[in-house]
């Protein structure tokens, strides 16, 4: 049953989590996604991150700094959306902001206001 399954958020996203990015995503793209969807992304090698790191670097530079900014948060909504953050993907958001080129500045919304 269920309750043999190992817990972790890259290979079984529960229910809250899939709501949580639908809710996301909605919010951030104006797109409504199946709750299918977002489980076979979440069961896909997202973690494995060598190829999205990669669409992501030639993605951004065509991406203004207040948009690649909301892919970082919107990422950052979905990893908590559990309370319970792992050190993988923490890496992996890690990596993911420094491919979109954003500073930790930016991260934490400090900006100069001169």
């Amino acid at each position: 049953g269920n309750e043999c399954q190992s817990r972790s958020a890259d290979s079984n996203i529960n229910q809250l989590e899939v709501e949580k990015v639908r809710d996301v995503l909605k919010v951030r793209t104006g797109e409504d996604f199946s709750d299918s969807d977002i489980r076979v992304a979440a069961q896909s090698t997202i973690f494995e991150s060598a190829p999205l790191e990669r669409y992501i670097r030639s993605t951004a530079r065509k991406l203004k700094p207040e948009d690649r900014l909301s892919i970082a948060r919107g990422l950052a909504e979905v990893i908590e959306a559990d309370d319970r953050v792992t050190e993988r993907e923490v890496t992996f958001f890690n990596n993911v902001a420094q491919e979109l080129e954003l500073t930790p500045a930016q991260l934490i919304g400090l900006e100069s206001k001169a």
